[in-house]
Protein backbone atom coordinates (compact mmCIF):
# COMPACT_ATOMS: atom_id res chain seq x y z
CA UNK A 1 0.00 0.00 0.00
CA UNK A 2 1.36 3.53 -1.01
CA UNK A 3 1.30 6.27 1.32
CA UNK A 4 1.01 9.89 0.32
CA UNK A 5 4.25 11.76 1.92
CA UNK A 6 1.12 14.01 3.85
CA UNK A 7 -0.47 11.28 5.14
CA UNK A 8 2.56 9.44 6.05
CA UNK A 9 3.43 12.38 8.43
CA UNK A 10 0.21 12.43 10.05
CA UNK A 11 -0.18 9.07 10.81
CA UNK A 12 3.25 9.49 11.93
CA UNK A 13 1.81 12.55 14.05
CA UNK A 14 -1.20 10.89 14.93
CA UNK A 15 0.61 7.74 16.31
CA UNK A 16 3.01 9.91 18.47
CA UNK A 17 -0.18 11.33 20.19
CA UNK A 18 -2.74 9.45 20.29
CA UNK A 19 -1.66 8.02 23.70
CA UNK A 20 -0.40 11.21 25.03
CA UNK A 21 -2.01 14.76 26.05
CA UNK A 22 -1.67 17.73 23.43
CA UNK A 23 1.42 18.64 25.66
CA UNK A 24 3.49 15.91 24.82
CA UNK A 25 3.32 16.23 20.99
CA UNK A 26 7.13 15.89 19.74
CA UNK A 27 8.04 18.99 17.97
CA UNK A 28 10.30 17.30 15.61
CA UNK A 29 6.76 14.99 14.20
CA UNK A 30 4.93 18.71 14.17
CA UNK A 31 8.02 19.54 11.45
CA UNK A 32 7.74 16.79 9.59
CA UNK A 33 4.13 17.04 8.85
CA UNK A 34 4.43 20.35 8.19
CA UNK A 35 6.92 19.87 5.73
CA UNK A 36 4.92 16.73 4.02
CA UNK A 37 1.77 19.96 3.94
CA UNK A 38 4.27 22.88 2.46
CA UNK A 39 5.53 20.03 -0.23
CA UNK A 40 2.00 19.13 -1.33
CA UNK A 41 1.47 22.88 -1.66
CA UNK A 42 4.12 23.32 -3.52
CA UNK A 43 3.16 20.20 -5.96
CA UNK A 44 -0.38 22.29 -6.47
CA UNK A 45 -2.22 19.58 -4.04
CA UNK A 46 -3.90 21.82 -1.65
CA UNK A 47 -7.17 20.11 -2.10
CA UNK A 48 -5.46 17.12 -0.88
CA UNK A 49 -4.32 19.15 2.04
CA UNK A 50 -7.65 20.32 3.10
CA UNK A 51 -8.89 16.45 2.44
CA UNK A 52 -6.77 15.52 5.83
CA UNK A 53 -7.20 18.58 7.64
CA UNK A 54 -9.74 18.27 11.04
CA UNK A 55 -13.61 18.09 10.58
CA UNK A 56 -13.79 21.17 13.30
CA UNK A 57 -11.78 23.66 10.31
CA UNK A 58 -13.47 21.98 7.13
CA UNK A 59 -16.68 22.94 8.65
CA UNK A 60 -15.84 26.74 8.49
CA UNK A 61 -13.84 26.35 5.39
CA UNK A 62 -14.90 24.76 2.61
CA UNK A 63 -12.32 23.00 0.02
CA UNK A 64 -13.21 25.13 -2.84
CA UNK A 65 -12.08 27.97 -0.46
CA UNK A 66 -9.33 26.74 0.70
CA UNK A 67 -7.71 26.10 -2.43
CA UNK A 68 -8.46 28.79 -3.78
CA UNK A 69 -7.09 31.14 -0.65
CA UNK A 70 -3.51 29.12 -1.46
CA UNK A 71 -3.80 29.36 -4.94
CA UNK A 72 -3.54 33.11 -4.65
CA UNK A 73 -1.17 33.43 -2.43
CA UNK A 74 0.85 31.34 -3.96
CA UNK A 75 0.82 32.75 -7.67
CA UNK A 76 1.55 35.89 -6.22
CA UNK A 77 4.98 35.00 -4.64
CA UNK A 78 5.89 31.70 -6.41
CA UNK A 79 7.22 28.36 -5.07
CA UNK A 80 9.76 28.95 -2.00
CA UNK A 81 13.05 26.88 -2.84
CA UNK A 82 15.10 26.69 0.15
CA UNK A 83 12.85 26.48 3.37
CA UNK A 84 14.02 26.11 6.96
CA UNK A 85 12.14 26.03 9.75
CA UNK A 86 12.62 28.72 12.42
CA UNK A 87 10.10 27.87 14.93
CA UNK A 88 7.01 25.66 16.72
CA UNK A 89 4.81 26.93 18.72
CA UNK A 90 1.82 25.68 20.61
CA UNK A 91 -1.03 28.05 22.14
CA UNK A 92 -4.91 27.05 23.60
CA UNK A 93 -7.56 28.84 21.59
CA UNK A 94 -10.70 30.21 23.56
CA UNK A 95 -12.22 29.54 19.90
CA UNK A 96 -14.19 32.42 17.65
CA UNK A 97 -16.53 32.55 14.54
CA UNK A 98 -13.41 31.92 12.65
CA UNK A 99 -11.04 29.46 14.49
CA UNK A 100 -13.05 26.80 16.91
CA UNK A 101 -11.66 26.29 20.36
CA UNK A 102 -8.24 23.93 21.00
CA UNK A 103 -5.11 22.84 21.20
CA UNK A 104 -3.31 24.08 17.94
CA UNK A 105 0.73 23.96 17.38
CA UNK A 106 2.17 25.56 14.97
CA UNK A 107 5.63 25.30 12.15
CA UNK A 108 6.84 28.60 10.78
CA UNK A 109 9.18 28.22 7.53
CA UNK A 110 11.55 31.29 6.99
CA UNK A 111 11.68 30.28 2.61
CA UNK A 112 13.72 31.85 -0.04
CA UNK A 113 11.54 32.73 -3.27
CA UNK A 114 13.36 32.88 -6.37
CA UNK A 115 16.77 33.41 -5.22
CA UNK A 116 16.15 36.40 -3.25
CA UNK A 117 13.05 36.97 -1.81
CA UNK A 118 11.76 35.68 1.70
CA UNK A 119 8.65 34.75 2.61
CA UNK A 120 7.50 33.22 5.94
CA UNK A 121 4.92 30.14 5.93
CA UNK A 122 2.84 28.75 8.50
CA UNK A 123 1.54 25.74 8.62
CA UNK A 124 -0.89 25.10 11.70
CA UNK A 125 -2.17 21.77 13.45
CA UNK A 126 -4.82 21.19 15.83
CA UNK A 127 -5.47 18.49 18.47
CA UNK A 128 -8.97 17.11 17.17
CA UNK A 129 -11.56 15.55 20.11
CA UNK A 130 -9.96 11.92 19.36
CA UNK A 131 -6.54 12.85 20.48
CA UNK A 132 -5.01 13.30 16.91
CA UNK A 133 -3.15 16.30 15.41
CA UNK A 134 -4.33 16.95 12.27
CA UNK A 135 -3.70 20.10 9.52
CA UNK A 136 -5.54 22.98 10.28
CA UNK A 137 -4.42 25.80 8.18
CA UNK A 138 -1.38 27.36 5.86
CA UNK A 139 -0.60 30.96 5.67
CA UNK A 140 2.39 32.71 3.10
CA UNK A 141 3.55 36.09 3.62
CA UNK A 142 6.35 38.38 2.67
CA UNK A 143 8.97 39.08 5.02
CA UNK A 144 9.21 42.80 5.95
CA UNK A 145 13.50 42.65 6.33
Amino acid sequence: MKIRPIAACLLTLATCCTAASAQDVDPGALVKAAQATVQQIDEGRAASVWDGMSAAVKQRVSRKDFTEAITRSRQSLGTPGVRYWVTVSRQQAAGTASIPAGMYSSVEFESLVGGTKTVRELVSFRFDEDNTWRASGYTVRSDAR
